[in-house]
């Protein structure tokens, strides 16, 4: 817990020295997206695997 909230203060810290801020929070968002989708594709594809797997050994 001691090192998210060392972490989270860094990027406050990082974002109030930063003179364009509007710069940095566009960049937050948008690595934010990208991690969204590839851990939501990477999961559905895990899931695909598992039920061509099964699919594969129960006929």
């Amino acid at each position: 817990m001691v090192l998210l909230i060392t972490i989270g203060e860094i990027i406050i810290n990082i974002m109030n020295e930063t003179p364009d801020n509007s710069k940095m929070m566009l960049w937050l968002k948008r690595a934010g997206f990208a991690g969204f989708m590839f851990f939501l594709l990477k999961g559905l594809a895990w899931i695909a695997v598992f039920i061509f797997a099964a699919k594969s050994c129960g006929s």
